[in-house]
This record gives C-alpha cells, sequence and structure tokens, in this order.
C-alpha cells in the first residue's frame, strides 16, 4: 500500500468517527437542554458534555496531524540524514578552499530560530572586536538543518583580516512537540488549549522514564517530583480551563439565559484571551524541562538528534578541507556536542580540525543526576585524550549561571594540554550569544589552539581576581555582614511582633482548621528554608578551600538565586495575605 492510500484511508476513517462523536455529543446536549430547559444550562451536565466534545474532536485532529507527520516522510527520495543509519556523504559536495573557520552553534533549551540566533551572535561579535564586522547572511545549500528534512542551512559570513568565517546556527528544537509553540499561532483559543493538553503527553511520558535513570534514591525522589509535576500540568490544564469557563457561563448565573448580564460574552472571551498568555508563558517554562526529559529519557529522540548533527560534521569535514570547525554549545547543547563527537569513528579526518566550545554547560549537573547516560566531564575529556577525538576543548560560564559552571577542578585545567575554561564574569544562564565578553574568549581560544597553546591559555585563565573585582567582592562581604548584624534580627522581630499581634486578636481562631494549620506550616516552611539557605551559603562563601575570585562568583550566584526566589514568593504572600484576609468574618 503506497503511503499516499494509507493516507487517504486514514483521512477518511477520522472523518467518520469526527462525525459520529459530532453527532453523538450534540444529541446528549439537546436531550439535556430538552429534558431540563433553560435552567439545565445552570448545570455542569450539558456543557461537561460540550467540553468533552471539544477535547475529542481536538484530539481526532491532533492525532490526524500527527499520522500525517510520521507517513508523509516515508517517500523514495528521502534523505539519508532522516534515519539513524551511519552518515553516507555524497562524493560531488563543492569544496569551499576560502572559508578559514566555520562555527557550529547548537543552541540550548527552548525554541529557537537561525535568524535570532545570528542577529544575537552579530551584536556580541561586533562588540568584541571593537570594530565594524562585515557581515552577509547565506544559504548554504546541501548542508541539512538538524529539525527538518532541507538540505539549507542559514548562516552568517563574517569577514575579517582578509580571512572568511562561517556562522551556522543549527535549529534542534523541533524534533520534540512544543506546546509553548501552539499557542503562538492563530486559531480558536479553546481549540489551541486543547491541542496544548495532547503536546504535552510525550514530555510527561519522557519525565516519567527519566526516573529509573537517576542513580540514587534522593536523586530519583528528586527527578520523580519533578516528573509528577509536569504530569499533573495536562490534567490541570484541561480542569482549569473548563473550570473558568464553567465560572463564568453558569455557575455565577441567578435566572435563566435571558436575564444573563450583558458583560458575561466579552469577559468570556477577554478571559480566554488572557488564559491564553497565562499558560504560554507556563509552557515556555515546560519547554525547558521537557527539552531535558526527552534527551535522558527518549533514546529515539537523543539518538536523532546525535546522528544528525554528526552527519553535519561529516558533510562539513568534505566541504571546507581547509577550515578549522568549532562546535559551540550552550547549555543542553553543549551536552549533545560533547556527545555527539562520541560516536565519531576513531580516526575520522575531521577530527583533526575539530575544536569544542561549551557555554554555561550543566555537563557537571545532569551527569550527577544520570551517570549512566550523561557522561561526567572528566571522563568525556579522558576519551576524547584518548581517542584523539577533539584538537582541543574551552569552557566557558558566568558568576551567577546556576546551570552552568565550571566543568573541571585546578588539576585537570592545569594537567591536560587541549582543556581550558573560564568564568565571563557577571551574568545569568541565557543570552550568551550577545555577551561580547564570550566572543572575545571564543576567538582567545582558537587564536591559542591554532598556535598550540592551550596549555598557556589555561594558565592564563586561571582564577586571578582583577581590581575592579576585588573591590565588588569586598563591597559585598560588607553587604553581607550588614545583613547579618542589621537586617537578620530585625527581620526576626518583625516575625515575632506579627505573630505576637495575630495570637492578641485571635486571627487564627477565625479561620477553619486547614486554613490555620496551612498558614502555620507555610510560614514556618519558608522561615526554615530561609535559615537554612542562608547558613550554608554563608558557609560556603567563607570555605577555607575557597578563592577570592571563587568567593566573588559564589557572593553573585547566591544573591541572584535568593532574589529570584524572594520575588515570587513575596508575591505569593501577598496574594495569599489578601484572600485571608478577605475570608474572615
Amino acid at each position: 500500500m503506497t503511503p499516499e492510500r494509507a493516507l487517504k484511508i486514514a483521512r477518511g476513517g477520522w472523518t467518520v468517527v469526527t462525525v459520529l462523536a459530532l453527532v453523538g455529543y450534540t444529541t446528549a446536549f439537546a436531550v439535556e437542554i430538552r429534558d431540563g430547559g433553560l435552567e439545565a444550562l445552570k448545570s455542569w451536565g450539558p456543557w461537561l458534555l460540550l467540553f468533552m466534545g471539544i477535547v475529542t474532536l481536538a484530539g481526532i485532529r491532533f492525532a490526524l496531524r500527527r499520522f500525517e507527520s510520521e507517513i508523509k516522510p516515508v517517500t523514495k527520495n528521502k534523505s539519508p540524514t532522516s534515519v539513524h543509519v551511519p552518515c553516507r556523504v555524497p562524493g560531488n559536495v563543492a569544496e569551499d578552499h576560502e572559508v578559514a573557520t566555520v562555527a557550529v552553534i547548537v543552541h540550548g533549551v527552548g525554541d529557537h530560530s537561525s535568524g535570532d540566533i545570528l542577529a544575537n551572535a552579530l551584536i556580541g561579535l561586533g562588540s568584541a572586536t571593537q570594530s565594524e564586522v562585515e557581515s552577509e547572511t547565506v544559504e548554504i545549500n546541501g548542508l541539512p538543518q538538524l529539525d527538518t528534512e532541507a538540505k539549507v542551512l542559514r548562516s552568517l559570513k563574517v569577514s575579517a583580516a582578509g580571512k572568511t568565517h562561517l556562522l551556522m546556527p543549527t535549529i534542534w528544537s523541533g524534533l520534540r512537540p512544543r506546546p509553548a509553540a501552539i499557542l503562538s499561532r492563530r486559531g480558536n483559543t479553546a481549540e489551541l488549549l486543547v491541542q496544548t493538553i495532547f503536546q504535552l503527553l510525550p514530555g510527561v511520558w519522557d519525565g516519567l522514564r527519566c526516573v529509573p535513570k537517576a542513580k540514587g534514591s534522593e536523586r530519583r525522589l528528586l527527578v520523580a517530583i519533578t516528573a509528577l509535576v509536569y504530569a499533573l500540568l495536562a490534567p490541570a490544564l484541561a480542569i482549569g480551563a473548563f473550570s473558568f469557563v464553567m465560572y463564568l457561563v453558569v455557575a455565577r448565573a441567578q435566572a435563566d439565559l435571558l436575564q444573563y448580564e450583558w458583560w458575561r460574552i466579552p469577559a468570556l472571551l477577554i478571559g480566554l484571551q488572557l488564559l491564553r498568555l497565562v499558560v504560554r508563558q507556563s509552557l515556555i517554562i515546560c519547554d525547558f524541562v521537557g527539552d531535558v526529559a526527552s534527551y535522558v529519557g527518549n533514546p529515539t529522540h537523543r539518538q536523532r538528534a546525535e546522528s544528525r548533527l554528526a552527519c553535519l560534521l561529516l558533510e562539513l569535514n568534505v566541504k571546507y578541507p581547509a577550515a578549522q570547525i568549532v562546535l559551540i554549545g550552550h547549555s543542553l547543547g553543549s551536552v549533545l556536542v560533547t556527545h555527539t563527537v562520541l560516536k565519531l569513528a576513531d580516526g575520522e579526518p575531521v577530527t583533526k580540525r575539530l575544536r569544542i566550545v561549551t557555554l554555561g554547560s550543566p555537563l557537571r549537573l545532569m551527569s550527577w543526576f544520570f551517570p549512566n547516560c550523561i557522561l561526567p566531564p572528566e571522563q568525556l575529556l579522558d576519551q576524547f585524550e584518548a581517542r584523539k577525538l577533539v584538537n582541543s576543548w574551552a569552557n566557558m560560564w558566568r558568576d551567577a549561571d546556576f546551570i552552568g559552571r565550571a566543568l573541571c577542578g585546578p588539576a585537570a585545567r592545569t594537567g591536560s594540554a587541549r582543556f581550558a575554561e573560564t568564568s565571563l564574569g557577571d551574568g545569568t544562564h541565557p543570552d550568551y550569544w550577545s555577551d561580547p565578553r564570550c566572543w572575545r574568549a571564543v576567538l582567545r581560544y582558537l587564536d591559542a589552539s591554532a598556535a598550540g597553546t592551550v596549555a598557556m591559555l589555561a594558565s592564563e585563565w586561571a582564577e586571578v581576581i582583577s581590581e575592579s573585582e576585588d573591590a565588588e567582592l569586598k563591597r559585598r562581604a560588607k553587604l553581607a555582614a550588614q545583613f547579618a548584624l542589621f537586617v537578620t534580627p530585625l527581620a526576626a522581630i518583625s516575625l515575632y511582633w506579627i505573630w505576637y499581634w495575630i495570637s492578641g486578636h485571635d486571627w487564627l481562631a477565625m479561620l477553619d482548621f486547614w486554613s490555620r494549620w496551612s498558614v502555620l506550616v507555610l510560614t514556618g516552611t519558608g522561615t526554615a528554608l530561609f535559615g537554612v539557605y542562608y547558613y550554608f551559603t554563608s558557609k560556603r562563601v567563607s570555605g577555607n578551600d575557597v578563592s577570592r575570585r571563587q568567593m566573588l562568583a559564589l557572593y553573585r550566584l547566591y544573591w541572584t538565586v535568593g532574589m529570584a526566589c524572594t520575588k515570587p514568593a513575596a508575591l505569593l504572600s501577598c496574594i495569599a495575605g489578601f484572600v485571608l484576609w478577605r475570608s474572615l468574618p
């Protein structure tokens, strides 16, 4: 049977099922109205039927689209990069000997596009070189993008000092369903919300498959909690959206349909759009968790990404025989980059010209959770050197980046002639591409790698604190001392006074049992977590084996994490306080 005929039969079958479902739910809805009249609209019965009908139709439509996407690539002229077999590079590739450097940019978690990455990279390069960079956007035919079957790669061609360099973003975010992208489309909000729920299901399964891959009971517990929260997101979205609509349409009605207030329909439409916006912002965060879950828990997804990136490297080796090939991976992209290199055969010609740059890499963190899936940096470095898979490797991070930190200890940095790493200074995890410090460090590393002086670069990048950073360290240490001497006692006195005032006015006694204990538990837990965080961070910063440069980096990191947790905690406290205040008799 041909794919076209199979697709035609499937469409016919889905159409029959859709018509039957539509007739069934419409009949049931009409029966509810016939038996109960307009008063039935005040109950949940008919609206629940309507909601189930929308879910069923959206599910059928989503299943048909997934079936089409699975069956359409099965054609006679299939690209060799679309299957998991060793890549066969065409022999008639036109060689380009003018390009000196090919930088393959591999993004991290989230949804990305080539245009955004190139625009940010151009900003960072221009600031790093302190001069106008001659550049143009080109489309290179014959090179595959990782998440599509198209053989066109959009790149940035940069000319400097009489040499030509290429920056090639490789997009692999499209290899898995992205629920947040659905709500960016035009269309019916209710239907898009239902499609979003179905798109979350593959990520839920991948998250659950990550639990047995974690090492140790405490790590499995952390992974299981994260997977459970992610798994509960889909039904929470369904129940939340359904309850919101029912609240606007049914629960507030006092009479029959003709006496509904005029503002209910506009409020429903505006509420749906606000719900769509809130859900979309929440799903962006869930996309990050889903990317990690798919890479660790879904071997097919991981193999597809690694095999396609390896094929791209082999094709670049043929097309640009005189160029340095640099793999630059950010965040989860650094994990993909380092583990893809392990897939290359020993003695592969591309390995002699291959350099690796990792930015904000979570290799240390992910290998701690999943050591059987993600190799730690030391083992990667040993395999790279033993098998001669790369010319050299450089790692860079920023002080307030709580995801990507230093990968190797001082012994590994000074003991290897093929590895160097450094901190770029203050900054968090996202947006490395537009940071001029990043590109200055990359250019410095490429010069050292070409000259064979990576060991000297590692010594140059040793943790030496500058005068401005030393002044910042003294200022932050003084601020921490003032915080310990004044702010902490003031907070303790204020907390005691608040509880004294509450107990004197019998405020807690006015609440029901569960509300009263919720206030006590949440307040006690928050206070305890604050104390534990302050104690351990202070102990870590003032450790005997911590250099002054490391001390400054830890101050920056813990301050950023503390502020990131304090802001939502303060907002939730204000909302909870307002709700409890309104609930008082």
